[in-house]
């Protein structure tokens, strides 16, 4: 919603000021208005409007990446809860209780990611955190509650020791990634590049208004490119939180790790 709202007000900005330009021109004296002058603004605007569309585009590509590899790491982390999930199994019964957390922790990741969507069925924590989900300070103590469980595991001889350490190795990894996840979820652009690039666009639209004669179809055009310059601005921003807001990362992924984990568990009979 917050994308949004900056969308709209980037809109009203940038009608704001190729309105403002149009009523500057109809008091501009008449040596503002000779051809020479005419020309030369818009030789200049030519060449803001040119500059803004390359860093315009060189930004969507940039942000259209992150969002692209933010959907292939969180692919990565749901394939790496799936491999822990079945070197756990290979435990033996003995791991239910910590294919369990496992389960809540994945449930819960899942349903304060993705609130808009179907939440999983059961029993699990609730995100104590509003704004990056994954970096929830209680989902982050159930792994580690989830560590200390697994290198409490008795184990029986040489062989199960080995699928112990293993599956520590893959829970590391799982910690690994999650941080990778954190850290891809937050914006990698700042809030002065964006000013600027408005800057930049409320003087072109100024020119704008300026330059354009007053018909309702000038009015018209400039109205449309307003709504398709914030048009951009809003997928910018959407792609630049890609585990927030209305544009975000399927959660097929971790749905289909948090399926497998329910399958582990259905297959595998409690101990005793």
């Amino acid at each position: 919603m917050t994308d949004l709202l900056s969308s709209g007000l980037i809109f009203l900005l940038l009608c704001a000021s190729a309105i403002i330009g149009s009523l500057v021109a109809a008091r501009l004296p008449e040596r503002h208005r000779t051809r020479e002058t005419i020309d030369f603004t818009r030789l200049v605007t030519g060449l803001l409007v040119t500059f803004t569309a390359l860093v315009t585009s060189l930004l969507i590509t940039s942000v259209n990446s992150s969002f692209e590899k933010t959907e292939q790491d969180l692919r990565g982390y749901s394939s790496q809860l799936i491999r822990l999930t079945g070197c756990l199994e290979n435990l033996g019964a003995g791991t239910v209780p910590i294919r369990t957390s496992l389960r809540a922790y994945t449930a819960s990741a899942l349903a304060s990611t993705w609130p808009e969507e179907t939440p999983p069925s059961g029993q699990y924590p609730k995100a104590d955190s509003q704004e990056d989900e994954f970096d929830a300070g209680n989902l982050g103590e159930l792994l580690l509650h989830i560590q200390s469980q697994l290198q409490r595991v008795a184990v029986s001889s040489p062989e199960d020791s080995s699928i112990r350490a293993s599956c520590l190795v893959r829970l590391d990894r799982v910690l690994d990634q999650r941080w990778v996840l954190i850290d891809e979820a937050k914006s990698a652009i700042t809030i002065p590049f964006y000013d600027m690039l408005a800057g930049w666009l409320v003087i072109v639209f100024f020119s704008f208004g300026l330059s354009a004669p007053r018909n309702e179809l000038a009015a018209v055009f400039v109205f449309l490119v307003a709504v398709a310059v914030a048009g951009a601005f809003f997928v910018i921003l959407e792609l630049d939180g890609p585990l927030d807001g209305l544009v975000k990362v399927s959660s097929e992924p971790m749905r289909h790790a948090l399926r497998h984990i329910d399958r582990s568990l259905a297959t595998t009979p409690a101990k005793g």
